[in-house]
């Protein structure tokens, strides 16, 4: 698998920097209704995946999880 080339976040609401976000890889995308702490997460597990590659995949839904864990 080739690295992504570009890595952009999106407003969901243009110009609206409190909305919700959408992640894209090389134009396609990989995460919607994303908060901007998600978004940053999800940017930094992509980041480490490319430096340390074989680590599995990479879940949204682990993002979401509860601080109850």
């Amino acid at each position: 698998m080739n690295p992504p080339t570009e890595i952009r976040i999106q407003a969901e609401t243009p110009g609206d920097s409190a909305s919700l976000f959408r992640l894209l890889i090389d134009d396609k995308v990989v995460g919607e209704s994303l908060t901007a702490a998600q978004a940053h997460l999800l940017v930094g597990e992509i980041l480490g995946r490319v430096a340390l590659p074989g680590h599995g995949t990479i879940s949204v839904d682990k993002l979401s999880a509860s601080n109850d864990e």
